[in-house]
């Protein structure tokens, strides 16, 4: 029985600490893809083949990470402050676990490259995830672009 209570929990803190992930990713990917206030189709099929590729993504629905996503990309559009704080706030929640954080960056940049332009506007939220998440962004290839 305690064994049982014991998976049940450890099942529970995985798909959690899964949907957080998924968050800060999908947080990350919009605030990049909003940065020139226009999602390009090439970002948006980034973003697709993160999902699909990445461990972490896996387990979750495709349709329910793209629901997340587009959540955030509406209230960016609709509120850019408050959506640009809620965004960043579910970012934050990776800032402890450093090997979350660098693949978040690393997605973000996937997604900033994905219209072959990484702007300086692109790079400058980029720099702003990472420091909400205590990374620095030469150690992920921020400035290698």
């Amino acid at each position: 029985m305690l064994n049982l209570v014991r998976e049940t929990l450890e099942g529970i803190r995985e798909r959690s600490k899964h949907k957080t992930f998924v968050e800060a990713a999908m947080a990350a990917c919009a605030l990049v893809a909003l940065t020139d206030e226009e999602q390009r189709l090439s970002e948006l099929i980034i973003r697709d083949r993160v999902l699909v590729r990445i461990d972490e993504l896996r387990s979750i629905d495709h349709t329910q990470a793209v629901s997340v996503y587009d959540s955030f990309a509406k209230q960016i559009c609709a509120d850019p402050a408050a959506g640009r704080a809620r965004a960043m706030a579910c970012i934050g929640a990776l800032a402890d676990d450093q090997e979350a954080a660098g693949l978040v960056i690393r997605m973000c940049v996937a997604v900033g490259c994905a219209d072959q332009n990484f702007s300086a506007r692109e790079r400058g939220v980029v720099e702003a995830i990472c420091r909400q998440l205590n990374v620095y962004p030469g150690d992920f290839g921020v400035y290698d672009i």
